[in-house]
């Protein structure tokens, strides 16, 4: 199976408009990022100093979490092979 990388669906523009969105947040151990247009989130182990906070490709932190949009309410859950599964 292929590795995902979520950093690949952050907004890549230079002159963003919403520089948070550059970053993935992570929390109760999912990871999400977004273009504004597309949203993906999965479950991933990371730090535990990035618990809530927005954190760039590179590592640097951008923002706590508080000011990332709250994604719980635009996902749907399923769950395939045991898994849970956010669309």
């Amino acid at each position: 199976m292929k590795k995902i990388n979520i950093y690949n669906f952050c907004d890549k523009s230079k002159s963003s408009i919403r520089p948070i969105l550059k970053g993935a947040y992570c929390n109760n151990g999912f990871i999400t990022a977004t273009d504004g247009y597309i949203a993906f989130k999965v479950r991933e182990k990371y730090p535990s100093e990035n618990e809530d906070k927005v954190v760039s490709k590179n590592g640097e932190i951008i923002a706590d979490g508080s000011k990332y949009i709250d994604m719980d309410d635009i996902f749907a859950k399923y769950s395939i092979n045991g898994d849970d599964i956010l669309l």
